[in-house]
């Protein structure tokens, strides 16, 4: 406190004539007062009044600001007001005879008229209206301080009791019984009878906290707090941390620093600090001295506190790298628990499942009981690369959410985590809304019905057509028209011609009907992609034996026997489950479709925060949900996905994106089923090989030749087609053998990935293929000559227009299969990243399978 000159009396006087409650005295009153006035300056953080002392002065600010704070029984400091000009402090402890309440310190430089003690008593005795007002004031400040001091206290309780218990539940017991979990579980317990600090290593999502509070639960300090910080909550600040508190002490011992300290919270128990990594040097510098005990920190740090830290990471690492200092590293490098991956303890993922299941079913009020055997085997063959058991816990969640069954089924499972960046390209959605209202009526169902309209009279002259009219006229529309038609729609349009397929309109007409609702069994659902590139293998194997392209109760017969698989399928199991796991036209669409300029996507910022009530796959009372059992936010491939647009319909945030986007961008970008996808390529690049030498043979002019073929269709045929679908296979396998079986997941996905960027292609040589069944095509030419200035005509050059068609096509597959392995070998990681050569290779791969297409057709 420093005093200097006293102000003039007319000064003090005219000061007190503008603050209230002294312009109400008389003007004798105010100069009495104003005499016994001193002048005092306090400098920024100088403490006016200490709390718990007795009252010795009454101020009233001249300039500057002040703050009143209150310290807790806890130690924290709790500012409650702020003072400015004008304002008096100082008179409750003068009025009552008792310590003061609070600290007033000056939070800048401030100046104040002072009054002693024996001069404000007697100025209230002398003056009781006086005496009144300050009653006044002092009630009113009295009911504001109690207000914030109330507030704040029970926000302390609140945030230590949240803080103690949050995800208590389900921790205590510590979940796994495989091998890889054995060497933990003895850890843990030896840890739990010591109060050493403790390294808790893992992956994300692993089970580290899990791990700590089962020590906790099994050590002696069980009674007490544990309180499970993320260390990027412990951010530094000019005055301290929320880990410690202040970095220093103010005047007699007092904190400065009103941030909650977890330190305190935890006092007695078990301070748990995750991914350590991320906290900065000064506060792991405290940490480390807090942790030796170091006698010269404040004494208010020496509290009895266990330590236990988690990193992601080699501890090694990061020490080396500069992240973890290395006298903090030291102090953990002795007491350590790895938890394994549950990837690398696969048995426990059935109990954890159930676990999950049951508290999250308590939880919701749901009667779900158990998961069934697919959604079991579902769960165990994932391999969980992205969060763990996090990441299954989460899966659960929301299963049990979808379901309003007793038993889980393997539909509602969704695992892995959407593409981030997933949101280029032309949102087709964002059309007019007087615009997309109507089209949404109008489609599906008006088209299906016209769809379904011309497909019964296609049936109609398939069976009952004359052979030279109505016969010819089915097959030229079926196999000239539709099938060249659905591998271009493919690229285009994903699989939109699956939203309008008359199979797909039977089957729902049946499930109005009738529609059992069978579980749809787990052999069905694990070998899908399989069943389907079998059903695909076997109908160009019916087409090329029985010559359907010419054949009009043949093509009847087909289009007959798949619509009545569809209608059995539908009326067993629910929604449309013929179209997601047994269509063979939907299994090779699903995976052409990859390489589209179409796809439906989320916005995920929509999904996560918006999103409560699973609309778009459990539908709503005006649209159904998706038929094919997909939900939206994990939607990140087109296989399958129908774009039946239902999803557009039901959800109520307006989440769905229609893009285009650059072709086969999801080939480079997707993970999910990569092998399945992989082996229907490698199918699908032979099978066309075999259609192609078969298409060839019946256009040769030997007449030997043709007549073996016709004599012998049904074994030429086969061994064509088997031999050329299976060798690929066979290569395929004896490299993956010789690979060998141990690699990496990533090296999986990038050998996988090296296979499907050939999927462009695949689809260019199934258009060019099926486009050489147009009749007469192959007679158009287009040729070019030039005149020379004489008038004679220059060579002419002439090319079948089905030629240029095809190359044009296939040079087009060729480019984009390219740019697929070229845009892989970029995003790849720079250690993953293949060199020259081995991009070279993969280039060379892809011209000479286009030019062999080329040579054959």
């Amino acid at each position: 406190m420093v005093s200097y000159d006293q102000p003039s009396l007319e000064q003090s006087v005219e000061f007190l004539r503008r603050a209230e409650p002294w312009s109400a005295l008389s003007e004798e009153a105010m100069h009495s007062i104003a005499l016994s006035m001193r002048l005092v300056v306090f400098e920024p953080e100088q403490t006016v009044i200490h709390q718990g002392a007795p009252g010795r002065d009454f101020h009233i600010i001249l300039s500057g600001r002040m703050e009143v704070r209150v310290e807790t029984e806890s130690g924290s400091v709790i500012p409650v007001a702020t003072l400015g000009e004008k304002e008096a402090f100082g008179e409750m402890s003068l009025l009552t005879g008792d310590t003061t309440s609070a600290n007033v310190v000056a939070i800048e430089r401030s100046r104040t008229l002072a009054l002693d003690r024996e001069s404000f008593e007697a100025l209230t005795s002398s003056q009781p209206s006086l005496l009144r007002e300050f009653v006044r004031v002092l009630s009113k400040r009295l009911r504001v301080t109690d207000a914030v001091l109330g507030k704040v206290v029970e926000k302390e309780k609140e945030l230590s009791r949240f803080v103690q218990n949050e995800k208590a539940q389900g921790y205590d017991a510590l979940i796994g019984r495989d091998r890889a979990m054995n060497s933990a579980h003895r850890q843990i317990k030896n840890l739990s009878q010591e109060s050493c600090p403790v390294l808790i290593e893992g992956e994300r999502g692993a089970g580290k906290e899990s791990v700590g509070r089962r020590i906790h639960v099994l050590s002696v300090r069980k009674e007490y707090p544990f309180v499970s910080v993320n260390a990027e909550a412990a951010a530094e600040t000019a005055l301290g941390d929320t880990l410690f508190g202040p970095f220093t002490l103010g005047e007699a011992g007092h904190r400065r620093h009103s941030a909650v300290c977890y330190i305190d919270l935890a006092e007695g128990g078990t301070l748990l600090l995750r991914n350590i990594e991320s906290l900065t040097q000064p506060i792991q510098k405290r940490l480390a001295q807090m942790l030796t005990r170091n006698p010269l920190l404040p004494a208010y740090l020496h509290k009895d506190v266990r330590v236990m830290v988690t990193i992601r990471g080699s501890l090694e690492d990061l020490t080396r790298c500069g992240r973890i200092l290395p006298e903090l590293a030291a102090l953990f490098s002795e007491n350590r628990v790895s938890v394994p991956a549950l990837r690398d303890r696969k048995r426990d993922i059935p109990e954890l499942a159930r676990h999950f299941l049951t508290r999250h079913a308590e939880r919701l009020k749901k009667r779900v009981t158990d998961l069934d055997d697919s959604a079991i085997t579902k769960l165990v063959s994932y391999h969980f690369t992205g969060g763990n058991v996090q990441e299954l816990k989460e899966a659960i969640e929301l299963a049990v959410v979808l379901t309003d069954e007793e038993v889980i089924p393997a539909e509602a499972i969704f695992l892995g985590t959407v593409l981030k960046d997933n949101h280029r390209g032309v949102n087709l959605l964002n059309l007019p809304r007087s615009i997309l209202q109507p089209l949404l009526r109008f489609f599906p169902t008006v088209l299906q019905a016209g769809v379904g309209l011309f497909f019964a009279a296609i049936l109609v002259l398939c069976f009952f057509g004359t052979e030279e009219r109505g016969g010819r006229l089915a097959t030229f529309l079926v196999w000239s028209l539709w099938w060249p038609g659905l591998v271009f729609s493919f690229f285009f349009l994903g699989r939109l011609w699956c939203a309008i397929c008359p199979m797909a309109l039977s089957g729902s007409l049946a499930q109005r009907v009738a529609n059992l609702k069978w579980h749809i069994p787990a052999w069905i659902k694990n070998n899908d992609s399989y069943l389907a590139m079998g059903g695909f293998v076997g109908i160009m194997w019916l087409e090329a034996v029985s010559d359907m392209h010419h054949s009009p109760v043949a093509t009847g017969f087909l289009l007959i026997g798949i619509m009545s698989c569809a209608t059995f399928a539908s009326v067993v199991f629910p929604r449309r489950t013929w179209c997601r796991y047994l269509c063979p036209m939907g299994g090779f669409g699903g995976l052409c479709s990859t390489a589209s300029v179409l796809e439906l996507r989320p916005t995920l910022d929509l999904c996560s925060a918006k999103c409560a009530g699973h609309a778009c796959y459990k539908g709503t009372e005006s649209s159904g949900g998706c038929p094919v059992f997909n939900h939206l936010m994990f939607q990140d491939s087109n296989v399958h996905c129908v774009l039946c647009l239902e999803c557009v319909r039901s959800c109520p945030n307006g989440s769905p994106q229609l893009n285009l986007r650059f072709p086969g961008r999801e080939l480079w970008t997707g993970n999910s089923e990569l092998a399945k996808k992989g082996w229907f390529t490698m199918v699908l690049l032979g099978l066309l090989i075999g259609l192609i030498l078969l298409q060839n043979w019946e256009g040769v002019v030997f007449t030997r030749s043709l007549g073996a073929l016709a004599e012998h269709r049904f074994w030429i045929t086969t061994a064509v087609l088997v031999c050329c679908t299976g060798i690929p296979l066979m290569l395929l396998r004896v490299f993956r053998n010789r690979r060998g079986e141990g690699r990496a997941i990533d090296s999986e996905s990038r050998f996988w990935k090296g296979i499907i960027a050939f999927v462009p292609l695949v689809v260019a040589g199934y258009a060019a293929y099926e486009i050489g069944f147009v009749p007469e095509l192959i007679h158009v030419e287009a040729g070019l000559s030039y005149q020379g200035g004489g008038g004679a005509g220059g060579p002419a050059v002439s090319l079948s227009l089905l030629s240029l068609f095809r190359v044009l096509v296939l040079m087009i597959g060729l480019f984009i299969t390219v740019r697929v392995l070229w845009k892989h070998s970029r995003e790849e990681p720079a250690p993953h990243r293949p060199g020259p050569g081995s991009l070279g290779m993969r280039f060379a791969g892809a011209c000479v399978y286009c030019g062999l297409l080329l040579f054959l057709m």
